[in-house]
């Protein structure tokens, strides 16, 4: 089967799952290709190879191909008026999205072009918001081809109205949980059936347990990861730490990955005296952070951020036994039922949670026993390859149906 995946970036430090789902349906011996919205990020190329994905075909708009962009207008004048006015009616109260659109029709159209070119029998778009565009041009110019797409909690958040009306008219529309499916039910102009698959994780990636980890708690090893902004709760995550080195004087404290605050942060450290206990790692990459993930004892995610759902660092913190606590976000519970397989903070144990980290540190046979819940939970809930083998079944049932 050939696939189009329409994304805006790829590949891209936060989104490791992406990598994950391409390198799923590859292994599967399907073609994948991959339409990028927007131009190529500045760790391109050290991200291609750092995940093995040399062999993808990976395509963006440069200047130079974003000047053939006028002549398919001469050329298709009718398919760029009806994407266009399309877009305005959707668009025109929305002055922002109206003009981000605007700004990335030279790169949907010339995709569009490539895609009816290399006739795939299918297209995924990856997010739904902006590639709506291109998917509308799927949608309305190539019937014979399975269309898909995919609404999560980011485009939720970016709320373009457009792709809440392609939505509704697509061969198949996924989300990646549960609650999310009454948000995208009230955007769309009609009822229509929504497939939820989790996003997956190389569950493969742990060859045997590491439960013996837990036999000394003399030096307890934590660690978050994330964006380095205040939203994802490390400036809370630093507080805790704080107070349960007190009691743990041999305790450490990795972060990994970096962003706007990385600089408040570490004055942060400063000022709590805990130089030399807590490491910033900066962006590592993917097969390093199992590697340190491996060797933990706890694992925090304290993030309020607005699109967050199930995170996928805290699905790899599981599969690799570490005790996870994270916020009360939308839909965590889909992941984690609390305190089996894990810890969830509700707002209100915040200011105590430090003494709930103490407390477990106390009792290893506990946290053994939750870390073992946890990677049952992701190896046969969040395996890459059984969500992937989802989709394949979709599309290979739509493909029937369009050949009928």
């Amino acid at each position: 089967m050939k696939v189009a995946y329409v994304t805006m970036r790829f590949p891209l430090p936060s989104e490791t799952f992406a990598c994950n789902d391409i390198q799923a349906l590859i292994g599967m011996g399907h073609e994948v290709e991959v339409f990028c919205l927007r131009e190529k990020h500045k760790d391109h190329d050290a991200l291609v190879n750092e995940r093995g994905l040399q062999d993808i075909a990976i395509h963006h708009v440069s200047l130079k191909s974003t000047l053939y962009f006028f002549v398919w207008v001469l050329i298709h004048p009718l398919m760029f008026l009806s994407v266009f006015f399309w877009n305005l009616y959707y668009c025109l109260l929305k002055p922002k999205h109206l003009l981000k659109s605007l700004a990335l029709f030279p790169a949907a159209c010339l995709h569009f072009h490539s895609i009816q070119t290399k006739r795939p029998d299918v297209v995924h778009l990856f997010w739904g918001h902006y590639t709506s565009l291109t998917g509308y041009l799927v949608s309305r110019f190539m019937p014979t081809t399975v269309l898909t797409q995919f609404l999560g909690a980011h485009d939720l958040v970016t709320d373009y109205p457009a792709c809440f009306q392609l939505a509704a008219n697509v061969d198949g529309l996924f989300t990646h949980s549960a609650s999310n499916i009454r948000t995208i039910e009230r955007k769309l102009c009609r009822p229509r059936s929504i497939n939820v698959v989790f996003r997956g994780t190389k569950v493969e990636r742990m060859a045997s347990s590491h439960l013996m980890k837990f036999d000394d708690m003399s030096a307890p090893v934590f660690m978050t990861a994330c964006r380095l902004i205040e939203a994802k709760g490390v400036f809370e995550v630093l507080g805790v730490f704080a107070r349960v080195h007190s009691v743990y004087p041999n305790a450490k404290l990795l972060i990994a990955g970096d962003g706007a605050d990385r600089a408040r942060l570490e004055s942060r450290v400063q000022e709590l005296n805990l130089k030399r206990h807590v490491h910033f790692l900066g962006h590592i990459a993917q097969s390093e952070l199992i590697q340190y993930m491996s060797q933990l004892h706890v694992f925090m995610l304290l993030s309020r951020y607005a699109s967050e759902r199930l995170p996928n660092v805290v699905k790899e913190a599981m599969c690799q036994e570490c005790v996870v606590f994270t916020t009360q976000t939308d839909g965590i519970e889909e992941l984690i039922n609390s305190p089996i397989e894990g810890v969830i903070i509700k707002d209100d144990a915040l200011a105590t949670l430090d003494n709930t980290v103490v407390a477990m540190l106390a009792d290893k046979e506990s946290m053994k026993t939750i870390a073992s819940a946890a990677r049952t939970k992701i190896t046969k809930g969040f395996d890459v390859n059984a969500c992937m083998a989802k989709y394949v079944d979709f599309w290979q049932e739509q493909l029937c149906l369009k050949k009928r």
